[in-house]
């Protein structure tokens, strides 16, 4: 089988699911219970976490960043992150950055 997929209980489980040869081992309740509890700690809105140091995350622009350009409020370069959609309010659709 060129790829095999596994649902995991536990972290450990997931660790013998790798060392038998399942390529991709995925831990639902897990994952969700990371995703809610970034939810429910701050400002985002949503959050998905695509890999150990990267996720997407939809938010509400802090005070610094509103009214201002993209480039000027500095978010990247103060704060590391990277804008990669903006929507305002009011508009169906979010324009890529």
């Amino acid at each position: 089988m060129p790829n095999i997929w596994a649902k995991a209980i536990s972290r450990q489980h997931g660790q013998i699911l790798e060392r038998l040869g399942v390529h991709h081992v995925v831990l639902p309740e897990h994952e969700m219970g990371e995703r809610v509890a970034h939810l429910v700690t701050g400002r985002m809105l949503d959050f998905i976490e695509f890999d150990d140091d990267y996720a997407l995350v939809k938010t509400v622009a802090p005070d610094i960043a509103t009214g201002v350009p993209l480039a000027q409020s500095q978010v990247r370069s103060r704060h590391g992150v990277t804008v990669v959609g903006i929507k305002r309010p009011g508009e169906d659709t979010a324009q890529l950055a």
